[in-house]
């Protein structure tokens, strides 16, 4: 398994600017709001069509998960369908957001689990990262 290294952002979220079909590979956010999505490398938006009840409580009718492989200004050029969910049309002023998902923690997960596999020798013995022997700690 190859690490990716996903990028983040704190509270980005915006709607779409225009309607996408289930087969669009690109979509755009509302005016200048592409500035708070990270300006490079992959990460994953969740695309959700909210509806409000008439208590105002919101009930997500859609959703689906696509991974971004470049944004310039407010436009995403995106990989539908991913991890699990179904590429479905939105419309505008549906919601886009970036949330930390699963992929990205089983993948770091797998990435630690690697390295301190790595770190074991085949006699049994922890190493460090120059191959040195550590030392168990003890009580």
């Amino acid at each position: 398994m190859t690490f990716v290294d996903y990028k983040t952002a704190d509270n980005a979220q915006s709607t779409l600017l225009g309607s996408i079909s289930s087969s669009a590979t690109s979509l755009q956010v509302a005016s200048g709001a592409g500035a708070i999505f990270p300006a490079t490398g992959e990460y994953f938006l969740t695309l959700e069509e909210v509806s409000l009840n008439e208590f105002e409580t919101e009930t997500v009718t859609k959703k689906e998960q696509v991974k971004v492989t470049s944004r310039s200004s407010d436009t995403f050029t995106i990989v539908r369908a991913q991890n699990g969910t179904t590429a479905v049309p939105f419309s505008e002023d549906d919601r886009v957001s970036l949330y930390l998902v699963s992929k990205n923690m089983e993948e770091i997960n797998a990435e630690a689990v690697r390295l301190e596999t790595e770190k074991l020798n085949t006699d049994g013995q922890l190493r460090t990262g120059n191959g040195a022997r550590k030392q168990a700690y003890t009580n």
